[in-house]
């Protein structure tokens, strides 16, 4: 078979001819390009997508309660004890800015039984409530998002009990005008009913109808 025998000078003239050739191809395609974007972009132009509306719960505030921007921290804990777990509630609780703290039961993957521990608080104290969790828990991520709380007006009255003139703390909800619930402290009816001799729940209802008839 015939060998062709190529110059240096007419190699390296079908090398250049070769990478002309090749940007050549690649000036035409980025051309391509840039008509496709510029079309997108007026197109899209002509009918611009309306914004979305900002995500709400629908609440408000109301003559009848009070509408709080707060933050919700949740994570999964499924190798702990039941004792650390409540010292870890008691933990967050004691936590500056932290409104309420709570357990849930739930199933993890594997049908390994678990709990959702939960913690509502104001969203400037939510980075220490985080610490809290990740230092008293083996949690490797704590979930967070806002929502909103709204919240009857309460206020605190005391009321005496028959049992030696002893005093009780209750909790009053209002909803405008009206008392929708009234709650005596459970700690301050578990001591009077433990020294005077009677079960708690007859201190309760005692305190509760005394503060129904003051009004």
């Amino acid at each position: 078979r015939d060998e062709v025998t190529l110059s240096r000078k007419e190699l390296s003239a079908l090398v250049e001819d070769a990478v002309a050739k090749a940007l050549e191809k690649e000036r035409k395609k980025e051309k391509r390009s840039q008509k496709h974007r510029a079309a997108a972009a007026s197109a899209s132009s002509l009918v611009a997508p309306a914004p979305s509306p900002p995500l709400s719960s629908g609440l408000s505030n109301s003559p009848f309660w009070s509408l709080d921007a707060l933050t919700l921290l949740t994570f999964n804990i499924d190798d702990q004890t039941a004792e650390l777990l409540a010292h870890l509630c008691a933990t967050l609780l004691a936590t500056d800015g932290c409104l309420d703290a709570w357990q849930t039961p739930v199933l993890m993957k594997k049908g390994r039984a678990a709990v959702e521990v939960s913690a509502l608080c104001s969203p400037p104290s939510a980075p220490a409530l985080v610490e809290v969790a990740f230092r008293n828990s083996t949690t490797l991520g704590v979930r967070s998002q806002p929502v909103e709380r709204a919240s009857l007006r309460r206020t605190f009255v005391t009321a005496k009990t028959p049992f030696d003139d002893k005093e009780v703390r209750v909790k009053v909800a209002w909803m405008g005008e009206d008392a929708v619930s009234v709650k005596p402290e459970f700690e301050d009816c578990k001591k009077v009913a433990e020294a005077a001799g009677v079960p708690c729940k007859v201190v309760q209802d005692w305190v509760r109808c005394e503060v129904i008839k003051r009004g």
